[in-house]
């Protein structure tokens, strides 16, 4: 549901999900002085997979269904993953803004249908930071790319 104000809700769900955690692309999130291990699954015609590490065995994977709900799963893994490839490396971005189940980026305002970034700040009080930089980029970023490709073939 999106309003003319740049707000929209996005429906959160949590699922229980196994994953084989294969293909992963790895990833650096630097945040301030933090640096958050995470990896990136890209699938073909379908939106990535957003994995962020932390503690240490334990993650949570991030991902955008095809009806544009936010699907999430937190689990432990076995660590020792290696990747042959240069990893992402992604900036917080500093304008963005969060309280327990809102994201705000310049104009756009994200509602949240659980309080997701109290959730995950239950976990650990700095796995909201990475988090909302991720659901900026499912949510907002993505957004803004399709925007901007409709209208440069509309011209």
């Amino acid at each position: 549901m999106e309003s003319s104000n740049g707000s929209r809700t996005i429906k959160v769900y949590y699922m229980n999900h196994v994953d084989s955690m294969t293909r992963l692309k790895p990833l650096l999130l630097f945040d301030g002085g933090l640096i958050w291990n995470g990896a990136i699954k890209y699938r073909i015609g379908r939106n990535p997979m957003y994995y962020i590490f932390f503690h240490t065995h334990s993650f949570i994977k991030l991902w955008k269904d095809n009806h544009g709900n936010l699907l999430y799963y937190i689990d432990n893994y076995k660590p020792g993953f290696f990747f042959a490839e240069e990893p992402e490396m992604w900036m917080m971005d500093p304008l963005l803004k969060w309280d327990e189940d809102t994201l705000t980026y310049n104009e756009n305002k994200l509602t949240f249908s659980i309080p997701i970034f109290k959730i995950t700040g239950q976990i650990d009080m700095w796995l909201p930071n990475p988090i909302a930089y991720i659901v900026s980029k499912l949510f907002i970023n993505s957004s803004a790319s399709q925007v901007s490709e409709q209208n440069s073939i509309q011209e």
